[in-house]
């Protein structure tokens, strides 16, 4: 393979996705004030070396000082950890692994926030997953989730997007859900009054007044402001939990399924309510509903056994990449069977690692293979669309990887925007495929990205006197 700097309209280099992510200043301005004014830092828990090494390669270059963030092992009490950070600092960020040690951390996200309150914020750290399993983590109590693989600009961009300023409703909201912890409905009625006088219809302040309601044994009128709050916001779940309390603790079974049922909607991947709904069924005698939430919670529960599994199999293939890249290969192709009839287009990224490392070893067949069997899991992918582009362009089967491309184009139009190497080999494959047109367009990418660049520079200038624009004196 040629060096970048030897490109010719034959020859080919290609990156791998995403990996020219340009810095954004702004979130990098955010970040700092975060945690040089607000004295926050960073907790990332993960086995994830490769996260670390990012993540702490930022905190150097970016001139703030070591004792803001802490990598840690999955191993180590989250909660003393937690709190030994929140000795020196007001504020702590975690990014959290959704499993931990093989098991689902979800469960903890809420006991950590119930204990430290506003000063605590919890990103959860994922393989590529389903949108429902993105309700859950959300359900649980993540403020935020981050998708692997990651770049450094990512990681801080979904850091800032998870903070929030510290302005005057915050405080009333931690003020009355002090009063509220307290039993203190007088004083937890006097911020929620605020935090409505400024806000009329926000879903929190309106759900807090549902809580001081019930309190005060006022049952009707918490379930008025709960409904109240339930409309304000549809995608909020914690109005419509606060219900099925409510009609739990008035024996209202057939309210109560109503809700359960909404939020199963909602978030379908929620195991324990899948036992909730099948036990309130069960009080009611209808024995047959409640044996299908049964037997849809097993199913759920099987699914998470078997994501545990494969995501055990494909850390130790990332482990065993750089010593024995054929028993990595080995149990990548045993995360893949692991997945059996869960397999969906969130597991694409396994076989898209595959294809990459088998293509990096020179057998590009098979990772032409591997590719397609990926596209017809999910055909509109764009990373697999470009990575089998890749393969089929160093087979020189020009046509065949110009199709690629055009479909990881279709559906991601920023790979040509932000990577000269990705604008220019797409440009060079097109060029190859007598594409001139498109070709040209490519080339004019990598030019607005490297305008110093004489490669880029020297097929502009020969693919424009192809193109249909060129009119020869």
């Amino acid at each position: 393979m040629k060096n970048a700097e030897e490109h010719d309209a034959a020859g080919y280099y290609f990156k791998t996705w995403g990996e020219s992510m340009r810095a954004k200043t702004m979130y990098d301005k955010i970040f700092a004030y975060y945690i040089e004014k607000m004295n926050g830092s960073v907790l990332v828990i993960s086995n994830d070396n490769y996260l670390f090494r990012i993540s702490r390669n930022y905190i150097k270059v970016s001139g703030l000082p070591d004792s803001c963030y802490h990598c840690a092992k999955m191993s180590i009490n989250t909660f003393k950890a937690i709190g030994r950070f929140l000795a020196h600092h007001d504020h702590v960020t975690v990014l959290m692994e959704r499993q931990l040690e093989g098991r689902l951390s979800l469960d903890d996200i809420m006991p950590l926030k119930n204990k430290f309150r506003e000063r605590i914020k919890v990103i959860v750290l994922s393989a590529e997953v389903d949108g429902n399993t993105i309700a859950l983590m959300y359900e649980k109590g993540a403020d935020n989730v981050i998708i692997k693989p990651v770049s450094q600009a990512i990681i801080i961009q979904k850091i800032v997007s998870t903070l929030t300023p510290d302005n005057k409703l915050d405080a009333l909201i931690e003020g009355c859900k002090t009063a509220l912890q307290m039993k203190d409905a007088q004083g937890a009625e006097s911020y929620v009054d605020k935090i409505l006088e400024q806000r009329p219809d926000s879903t929190i302040g309106l759900m807090l007044k549902g809580d001081v309601r019930m309190l005060q044994n006022d049952n009707e009128k918490a379930k008025y402001f709960y409904t109240k709050a339930a409309v304000s916001s549809k995608f909020y779940m914690e109005p419509l939990k606060r219900l099925v309390t409510l009609y739990n603790a008035l024996d209202d079974l057939d309210r109560k399924i109503v809700y359960l049922k909404r939020l199963d909607k909602m978030s379908p991947l929620n195991r324990e309510r899948k036992i909730e709904l099948a036990n309130s069924f069960l009080s009611l005698g209808d024995n047959e509903q409640a044996y299908t939430y049964f037997e849809q919670a097993i199913s759920l529960a099987k699914r998470e056994a078997n994501e545990i599994l494969s995501k055990t199999y494909m850390d130790i293939s990332q482990s065993l990449l750089p010593v024995d890249y054929e028993r990595s290969l080995e149990f990548n192709n045993k995360a893949i069977k692991a997945k059996g009839k869960y397999l969906s287009k969130d597991d694409v990224w396994m076989f898209n690692e595959k294809g990459i490392n088998l293509r990096k070893h020179q057998r590009n067949a098979e990772a032409i293979e591997c590719f397609n069997r990926a596209l017809r899991i999910s055909p509109e992918d764009p990373r697999v669309n470009y990575n089998l582009g890749v393969a089929y362009a160093e087979e020189q089967e020009v046509k065949k990887a110009a199709a690629c491309f055009d479909i990881a184009l279709q559906y991601d139009k920023s790979i040509m925007q932000n990577s000269v190497s990705v604008a220019y080999n797409i440009g060079l494959t097109y060029y190859n495929a007598r594409r001139f047109d498109d070709a040209y367009e490519l080339f004019e990418a990598a030019a607005a990205i490297d305008p110093d660049n004489p490669n880029v520079a020297e097929m502009l200038q020969n693919t424009f006197k192809k193109t249909s624009r060129y009119l020869p004196e």
